[in-house]
């Protein structure tokens, strides 16, 4: 997530997306994050992030996304994961990270019981995967991937679109006001993610993490660590 430029204060927004767009017009040429392109390292600003963020955002909230719901990001650690997590918590949404190296089993009862409809999905074998332990009273109804498939993917029951096409239909919905009056609604002690324990003594458990526990998680790393 996001710090402050001005890493020795607290923050002064209320939930992590509030910090995100804060950000965003403080420091909209510089680089936000590198991605590797044709073997190289590109820089992706701070003002392209904010633009794919909020387009992604209008097309959760297009979607039928609403306030509170929970999406599940089935992916590894990537440009596009960070980009879904800010878009999902940004439409007043609930992200659960789902580990791509966990067994099918737990990644289907983590989406079961976070009763995840929307689901990010980072590559075509976790796409594979997910399919392989999907039942018929899995909640998911809709699957975003990372990726451009090269051919059409159908599965009765579920909607599938690729990342760009949900960026295209947010820019399309004119739902940036809606995004715009979702992230001003978001209250410190609103969820921001659920977080499942690796199940070792168990059934996995969703460990809930507030946009306070995370601001102030961020507060205190700025203050131990100087950057």
């Amino acid at each position: 997530h996001v710090l402050p430029r001005a890493l020795g204060r607290s923050m002064s927004r209320n939930s992590i997306p509030a910090i995100f767009r804060e950000q965003v017009a403080a420091l909209r040429s510089r680089p936000m994050v590198y991605s590797k392109r044709d073997g190289h390292w590109r820089p992706l600003t701070s003002a392209q992030m904010g633009e794919w963020v909020a387009a992604a955002a209008a097309g959760l909230c297009a979607l039928g996304v609403s306030v509170g719901q929970r999406i599940a990001i089935y992916a590894p650690s990537s440009v596009e994961w960070m980009l879904a997590d800010l878009a999902i918590l940004s439409a007043g949404a609930v992200g659960v990270p789902v580990s791509e190296t966990v067994m099918q089993e737990t990644a289907r009862y983590i989406f079961d019981d976070a009763e995840a409809q929307v689901a990010f999905v980072g590559s075509e074998d976790l796409l594979e995967s997910f399919l392989q332990a999907r039942t018929e009273a899995s909640p998911v109804r809709t699957i975003v991937l990372f990726y451009e498939p090269s051919d059409p993917v159908i599965v009765p029951g579920l909607r599938v679109l690729s990342l760009l096409a949900l960026e295209r239909l947010g820019r399309e919905s004119q739902l940036a006001n809606t995004v715009t009056d979702r992230i001003e609604s978001i209250a410190s002690d609103d969820l921001l993610t659920l977080i499942y324990t690796s199940g070792t003594t168990g059934v996995p458990k969703g460990v809930m993490i507030t946009h306070g526990n995370m601001i102030a998680n961020c507060e205190a790393v700025a203050r131990a660590i100087p950057i």
